[in-house]
């Protein structure tokens, strides 16, 4: 069985009530119990299941890693690239690592093996056990770092480890 609780607005309950869901059925027998914390922005469901054998795992995307003597300022990733991550200007590649949404057309794209595959770390995905009365119930919850514009790598590793 999956629940999910959901709502656009903040200050809604949902952290509440979903640890409350989880502990309950967790308390009744079920067994395998996980809540997952997806809010990346702001995770708090943790501070209420003080959990204990935490495993911290940073996550990280893909970017664009230039080597400047390699480039031949052709444009041919700038133009590949649907976010604007990079830019030529006077024959010099630029490159906006936040803009970047990892897809690989730009190092695709370069024919003289200037860009290559590089990683920056965006945040961290976090699991553990619940302590106490909540004893059997497993939370994995996902940390964005300040700053970082892209919450969805941190969700996908959430859900990769709590499902």
């Amino acid at each position: 069985m999956r629940l999910a609780v959901a709502s656009g607005k903040g200050g809604t309950g949902k952290t509440t009530l979903a640890v409350g869901l989880a502990v309950t059925l967790a308390a009744g027998g079920r067994r395998g119990v996980t809540l997952l914390d997806c809010d990346v922005e702001q995770p708090n469901a943790y501070l209420y299941l003080h959990p204990t054998d935490v495993r911290d795992e940073p996550v990280h995307v893909a970017v664009p890693q230039l080597d400047q003597a390699s480039c031949t300022g052709c444009g041919a990733c700038a133009r590949a690239c649907r976010f604007n991550a990079l830019a030529v200007i006077g024959g010099q590649l630029l490159t906006f690592p936040d803009l970047c949404h990892e897809c690989g057309a730009c190092w695709i794209a370069c024919d003289s093996g200037a860009i290559t595959e590089g990683s920056r770390r965006i945040g961290w995905a976090h699991s553990g056990q619940a302590q106490g009365r909540h004893g059997g119930l497993s939370i994995v919850w996902g940390e964005l770092d300040p700053g970082q514009p892209l919450a969805p790598p941190i969700i996908r590793r959430v859900k990769e480890l709590g499902l």
